[in-house]
């Protein structure tokens, strides 16, 4: 029974992001849970240990917590559990960028959520292999997974994944460099967005595509709103991913000793942004490309933590 009450307690701290505060009760759990010899609680202090070490980078860690407790949850019948941690194990291949194991896993569990006919689940499994897709430089593939998971939402009134699906939807487009097409599809996702960490996702695909057509007043607008946002809450991951697209367009628009000092403030933490991973990486190359243009003095002077570079944009 204690087992079940630190297993609660750690999801209630993993909830409010105290991620620390987790970790210690879901060990106890963990702990405990095995001296009793309850599979079903070891998988779930193990299932939660994982998503912790997710939520810090730690994808070491949370690959095993996570492969173990599948090993576990396949002794069991229950279909829902397995396809819920074959989901979780793909999201960490995918940040390990292990695409191809990422899509297998991803798959696997899309399957088993059609076979138990849980829309909700369907439609998060479809956005994430689009994500998956266009991460992996697949956009046109994207496409149909994040079609089907739109219609399959208004469908069955999975209403909350609907900004997440247009989002994805724009993005794909954006990467075709459809920008008219992206822009449209991603205002539609801000007027859906119900919570600050969707909006502050859209606007920041929103500030990229302004980018990517040289209205950089428009870029400016749209990731201080997202920064702004994101920053206030502390939404680690949207604030990497706007600072990601500020050093975009700070590039874009030639100013590589403000690209520079951005990019630089933002990689030790990289491995807690979300999609801009990649993309932290290939502005990185970008960046040293055109230092060779540069003294080195010009291009490494500058930077900050992220609270001045962030208040130095935002003010």
């Amino acid at each position: 029974m204690f087992s079940v009450i630190l297993s609660e307690y750690a999801c209630h701290s993993y909830r409010l992001s105290r991620f620390e505060q987790a970790r210690t009760a879901a060990q106890r759990a963990l702990e405990l849970a095995r001296a009793v010899r309850e599979d079903g609680l070891v998988v779930r202090a193990l299932d939660i240990l994982g998503q912790i070490a997710w939520q810090v980078g730690d994808f070491a860690a949370s690959s095993r917590y996570l492969q173990e407790a599948l090993a576990l949850a396949e002794q069991q019948n229950d279909v829902a559990l397995r396809a819920n941690l074959i989901r979780s194990v793909g999201w960490v291949e995918d940040v390990k960028g292990n695409y191809a194991g990422a899509k297998s896993y991803l798959r696997t569990s899309l399957a088993l959520f059609r076979e138990l006919n849980l829309p909700h689940e369907i439609v998060n499994n479809l956005n994430a292999l689009g994500y998956l897709y266009v991460e992996s430089g697949h956009p046109r593939e994207a496409q149909p997974f994040f079609g089907e998971g739109l219609r399959l939402s208004r469908e069955t009134g999975v209403q909350v994944m609907v900004p997440h699906l247009l989002s994805g939807a724009g993005l794909a487009l954006y990467e075709l460099g459809e920008y008219a097409a992206a822009q449209s599809t991603l205002q539609e996702a801000l007027r859906e967005t119900a919570g600050e960490l969707a909006e502050a996702w859209v606007l920041v695909l929103l500030g990229r595509t302004a980018t990517a057509t040289a209205d950089h007043a428009l870029a400016r607008t749209y990731l201080e709103r997202s920064l702004k946002t994101s920053w206030s809450v502390q939404m680690w991951p949207e604030v990497l991913d706007a600072l990601v697209a500020l050093t975009e367009m700070q590039l874009a628009q030639g100013h590589v000793i403000q690209a520079a000092a951005t990019l630089r403030a933002v990689l030790p933490h990289a491995a807690l942004a979300g999609y801009s991973r990649a993309l932290a990486e290939r502005l990185e190359r970008k960046l040293q490309r055109h230092s060779a243009a540069a003294t080195e003095g010009e291009v490494s002077s500058g930077g900050g933590t992220l609270a001045e570079i962030v208040g130095a944009f935002l003010n």
